[in-house]
């Protein structure tokens, strides 16, 4: 775990040792922080809690977010200037694993993403208040991939018209970041839902412990320091490609493995059905596909950074070895498990959604090409 103290942060591992951690530490212990994050996950974030969460049409896990926030998990990426550790994609990718793999119904990985943007694009006083309010717990944002927005600069005022899609969270957002078209270039803009007049509109998918939102502009007027100035693109997509990769391999493992302690206590004829040799080799080939999508993942989530395309071809190998997981061991779960009461269901239904978020597997594939190509 990690918690703020004076000129610096502490890694909690385990509720035992301490470690003092000065900001921009580049040894941090990766093993150490997935442990100590599984560890408050399964304390805070059992199925039986999601399975609450579900049945509740909560929006998101209150109580874990506040631990989220309290343990620094929202401060890994964010630079240390604005309260946070400024560590690399690793550390992001270590927690995006486990947030999956535990189903956790809390909205990190779009404010993550806004705070990658803010960090480069937002003005200086904005990035000194948003950052720090993220960093902090206080302050939720997400960023939109999917519409058409377009923008008319008059002075300092900006008016925006149009639709905003594919807001992840969005309607649980204090900033929403959106994509408009502003004197012929593609530039980003900031919203807050608090001081604008517009309505998030959100729409309930299958995966539950997350949400899409869209928003409707129609000459809506903002300040035009609210435009972002150029900001590295491939950056952001990157970070969002693993992101998605991480979270479909966390869960897909998280089900294998509930899988197969089930086929080791379901009996039939007189003997565990994990005994059957069929089974035993639909199991050991789900566990190789996961083994080689994690190994892809891992070689990207490095301080040395990677390319868009190494990023899009593992976010599309990823999610589709876990969709398949999934999927397969729904079928060995048998009847229970296309129930939405089996723990493997609500896996399925994470999964699911990783498949399309910020573009289809298909659609991933074409942009990876187009990289190459490019």
């Amino acid at each position: 775990m990690l918690r703020a103290v004076k000129g610096g942060w502490k890694v909690i591992v385990r509720g035992a040792t301490l470690r003092q951690l000065t900001p921009m530490d580049e040894q941090i212990d990766l093993t150490a922080l997935r442990d100590s994050i599984r560890d408050v996950l399964t304390n805070e974030c059992e199925n039986a809690i999601v399975h609450r969460h579900y049945a509740s049409g909560d929006s998101m896990l209150q109580p874990l977010w506040t631990t989220a926030a309290e343990l620094g998990w929202l401060s890994l990426a964010i630079p240390e200037e604005y309260g946070g550790l400024g560590l690399k994609l690793d550390a992001l990718a270590t927690l995006y694993s486990e947030l999956g793999r535990a189903l956790a119904p809390i909205p990190v990985l779009p404010t993550l993403l806004a705070a990658e943007l803010i960090a480069q694009g937002a003005s200086t006083t904005h990035r000194q208040a948003w950052l720090s309010a993220i960093a902090a717990g206080e302050m939720r944002a997400t960023i939109s991939y999917r519409g058409k927005v377009s923008g008319r600069l008059d002075g300092d005022v900006l008016t925006l018209s149009g639709r905003a899609e594919q807001l992840l969270d969005g309607g649980l957002a204090d900033i929403l970041i959106v994509e408009a078209t502003i004197d012929g270039e593609q530039r980003r803009v900031a919203l807050l839902p608090g001081e604008e007049r517009f309505h998030v509109e959100t729409l309930l998918v299958s995966d539950r412990t997350r949400s899409l939102g869209r928003v409707v502009l129609d000459g809506l007027a903002i300040p035009a320091t609210r435009v972002f100035s150029q900001t590295d693109e491939t950056v952001l997509a990157c970070h969002a490609a693993v992101a998605i990769a991480c979270d479909a391999v966390g869960a897909a493992d998280a089900i294998l493995e509930i899988t197969i302690d089930y086929l080791k206590t379901r009996q039939q004829f007189g003997r565990a059905i994990g005994s059957f040799q069929a089974l035993k080799h639909r199991i050991a080939d789900h566990k190789a596909s996961l083994v080689v999508a994690k190994a892809s993942v891992d070689d990207l989530a490095q301080p040395r950074g990677c390319s868009l395309a190494d990023a899009l071809a593992a976010k599309a190998h990823a999610t589709r070895s876990a969709g398949i997981v999934a999927r397969d061991c729904i079928h060995l779960h048998g009847g229970i498990g296309f129930t939405q009461e089996c723990d493997a269901h609500l896996y399925l239904r994470r999964v699911l959604l990783d498949e399309v978020l910020f573009g289809t597997i298909a659609e991933t594939l074409d942009a990876a090409a187009l990289e190459l190509a490019a």
